[in-house]
């Protein structure tokens, strides 16, 4: 297409084989329909809201973005849009030796491959990630419509369940419409994945990056109800709230209430703030190598029956198996 067009698909089958180029200052509109496009999708403006889109870049271009001759900005709203990038370039994003791209997506389940570039972005493009399962590496670093910095959280939602992200419904369920894998690949903040990530009528359970591979690790099960625990200091059993299960991979313990849950073994816990855990009698935590309280917390280990306080023990000696039971 010549420079400066505009191109609106509300559906139907369309195969474009030199690809879709609306050129610098031009606008494709995808809504609806299948479309392949041989040579890549490019324009000033390209929005997709809906439909089924596969676009391989053509030499130097971007599947989705900007073209040899055109620098773009990309919105995926919705639909399922498979993208590989030409040489040198993002599947969807930036072309060729180029960092001026713009990229949103707040939908939709998006597959990208780069050719030697990002699966998503590329060099110093500006990237947005608000909502959708997003599979395929994205570079540089990618924010949310608030500029919060997100990072990769995979989360296996077999059936397509609804997911809850701090108390609000992600836009996706998982990326079983492009390719039968039936993970969402979601990109969240801190803020986000610590308030919690619940899957259809699962307990919601919490997140917390690891800043050595910023890679989100599990903080444990937030319980909508109460755990019981005894008090010796004034002889009553009490109700604490929103406690977080205590199970394998849990291990930063941060302010609030954790509760042991069976037997659970783990390699080492941090304590940063003040940390109450309750070990109903029955269950069993054992710590291979140590538990660090750092400047400031505190750790206080409660039973759950007047009876059992007793049986309470805890080594604390730093690098030994610490036991309590």
């Amino acid at each position: 297409m010549g420079r400066k067009a505009s191109l609106t698909i509300n559906g139907g089958v369309v195969t474009a084989q030199g690809g879709i180029d609306a050129g610098e200052g031009g606008t494709v509109t995808i809504d609806n329909g299948v479309v392949t496009a041989s040579g890549g999708i490019t324009g000033g403006t390209v929005t997709i809201t809906g439909g089924d889109v596969t676009a391989t870049g053509g030499s130097g271009g971007a599947g989705v973005g900007s073209g040899m001759l055109s620098t773009s900005t990309v919105t995926i709203d919705g639909g399922v849009v498979n993208a590989t990038g030409g040489r040198g370039s993002a599947g969807i994003g930036s072309r060729y030796e180029t960092d001026d791209a713009t990229v949103i997506i707040n939908g939709g389940v998006v597959s990208a491959t780069g050719s030697g570039g990002a699966g998503v972005g590329g060099n110093q493009a500006s990237l947005t990630i608000n909502g959708g399962s997003v599979k395929g590496g994205v570079a540089p670093q990618s924010v949310n419509g608030n500029g919060e910095p997100v990072y990769l959280l995979p989360l296996s939602n077999p059936g397509g369940k609804t997911v809850t992200v701090n108390g609000r419904t992600w836009s996706g369920v998982n990326h079983a419409a492009a390719d039968s894998d039936e993970t969402l690949y979601m990109y969240l903040s801190e803020t986000d994945a610590e308030a919690g990530v619940a899957v259809g009528s699962k307990p919601t359970e919490r997140y917390r990056l690891n800043t050595q591979t910023n890679q989100f690790e599990s903080a444990g099960i937030v319980e909508d109800g109460t755990a019981g625990y005894y008090d010796p200091g004034t002889g009553a059993k009490k109700q604490a709230e929103n406690v977080v299960i205590v199970k394998d991979g849990v291990t930063a313990w941060e302010n609030g209430w954790y509760v042991a849950s069976g037997a659970v073994g783990l390699d080492a816990v941090t304590v940063s703030g003040d940390v109450n855990l309750i070990l109903p009698k029955g269950t069993s935590l054992t710590v291979s190598q140590s538990i660090t309280v750092q400047d400031g917390g505190s750790l206080t280990v409660w039973g759950d029956q007047s009876d059992y306080i007793k049986d309470v023990r805890w080594r604390s000696r730093a690098a030994s198996p610490a036991a309590a039971r």
